[in-house]
């Protein structure tokens, strides 16, 4: 495959894994806890109606089948600009389609250089450079000026780059291979990469957005900025081809499903070359030929639909279901089914409207905020909304717990305030905080605390 999910195997020649034998069992559903995620599906070759049986009920085709939900769940829908505001890109396709500067590695938190051959930043100097080899899929090569474009209409679409740079013109080829950004000011350099790499994939080929970047170029008011950003927010991109840059390209678009093929000028063995002199990691013995030559995303418009699929054997992975115990697992989906625990960051959590809205002045206080964390059962909520999968914590450092624990000590770890459930601390805090009890909370101003939770974003 083409994007990659590294850990310490890579480094440790005994453990490494033929690029066609996965480290997974063919077509497995995986069952994930982390933040009460439920089934993710994982497979690596296509539905058994697709090529020959092989163990297990896995296939020995050369495609892979995931599912297309939400804005991209109909055909009319599917659109390849990133900066579309009703209609957003699905992050499958345009992975598929076009590469990432660099993908983050979950178990080590390191990240692995894709399309770019190396970066650094030196005060508030960002530099990128463009790993040579990569193609547009009429042949034409990717070039610094496709960098930056991509990277300067990230800051005009007010988008990841705007964070960093007063304008979109403090990001300059400084030469033929790479990208200089002035910063705005000196910025952590863990969430500079998460934003500009972890976001950002070479997808905006002058072809199509050219003259936007002349506009922009011309631009001496805000206003007439406002206006190009609006038009390029509007602007609907059905067809790639051919400029897209990833590895695989459109073949077509159909009522029932989006099919990719390989592409066959995709700098594999370039890709694995870098990553083994920034890195360390030695991927040569994967080859260079997807273990897959074909990708298909079935157009879904609900998730029953995606989760039949799954019990159907129709799917080979790239998606998450919701299921609601092991139980439920072992007896709906094939029998190949594994439960498997995937390290990562996702989860749920209670979010405050300190901003505006009701009782915002009340949120705005962290003892009143500390309150809440002592009241609400978090493990109720949890086994709620996520049944037997649910995995709650009462230490919050604000980082995933991969990256808790690789930058923190266990003293440290352990010196972060627990918030256990308990009515009587929630209670000496309100207070302190000027709160006083009648039959409701009454806050310092004479107002009743009486708040509503949403259990959905509005």
């Amino acid at each position: 495959m083409l994007e990659f999910d590294m850990d310490e195997r890579g480094k440790d020649s005994s453990q490494k894994y033929s690029y066609r034998d996965p480290p997974v069992s063919r077509r497995e559903l995986l069952a994930l806890t982390s933040g009460g995620m439920a089934i993710a599906l994982a497979g690596c070759t296509g539905a058994a109606n697709r090529g020959e049986s092989g163990e297990s009920g896995a296939s020995t085709g050369e495609a892979f089948t995931g599912a297309l939900t939400g804005h991209q769940s109909t055909s009319t829908d599917i659109q390849f600009n990133p900066y579309n505001i009703t209609l957003e890109t699905s992050t499958r396709s345009q992975t598929a389609l076009f590469p990432y500067l660099a993908v983050q590695s979950l178990s080590t938190t390191e990240w692995i250089p894709v399309a770019a051959k190396d970066w650094s930043i030196d005060g508030t100097s960002l530099t990128v450079q463009l790993l040579d080899g990569f193609t547009w899929h009429n042949g034409d090569p990717v070039t610094i000026d496709d960098l930056e474009r991509t990277l300067k209409l990230s800051a005009h679409m007010n988008s990841y780059m705007s964070d960093y740079v007063e304008s979109a013109d403090d990001i300059t080829a400084s030469n033929d291979t790479t990208v200089t950004v002035n910063l705005s000011s000196m910025f952590n350099s863990s969430g500079l990469y998460s934003n500009v790499f972890g976001n950002i994939r070479i997808d905006v080929p002058e072809a199509v957005f050219g003259s936007y970047m002349e506009e922009f170029s011309d631009a001496t008011t805000e206003k007439e900025r406002d206006r190009i950003r609006k038009e390029v927010g509007e602007f609907n991109w059905r067809e790639p081809e051919p400029h897209a840059s990833g590895p695989f390209e459109l073949d077509s678009i159909t009522t029932q499903a989006l099919h990719c093929t390989q592409y066959d000028d995709y700098p594999i063995a370039e890709v694995q070359k870098n990553i083994k002199r920034k890195t360390g990691y030695d991927l040569s013995t994967y080859g260079t030929d997807p273990n897959y030559s074909e990708m298909e995303y079935q157009l879904s418009q609900t998730r029953n639909k995606v989760t039949q699929l799954a019990i159907s054997d129709t799917l080979d992975g790239g998606d998450g279901l919701d299921i609601d115990s092991k139980e439920e697992l072992q007896q709906k989906f094939p029998q190949y089914a594994e439960y498997r625990q995937i390290p990562t960051g996702y989860g749920t959590s209670i979010m405050f409207n300190m901003i505006d809205g009701a009782h915002a002045d009340a949120w705005r206080d962290q003892r009143v905020r500390k309150a809440f964390a002592h009241i609400i059962d978090l493990e109720g909520v949890a086994q709620q909304f996520y049944g037997d999968f649910t995995d709650t914590r009462r230490r919050f450092s604000g980082l995933t717990p991969v990256l808790e624990q690789k930058l923190f000590d266990e003293a440290f770890r352990n010196s972060l305030t627990t918030y256990d459930h308990n009515p009587e601390k929630a209670a000496a805090l309100l207070r302190d905080a000027g709160y006083t009890k009648d039959k409701w909370w009454i806050k310092p101003n004479g107002e009743p605390l009486k708040a509503t939770f949403q259990d959905q974003p509005p």
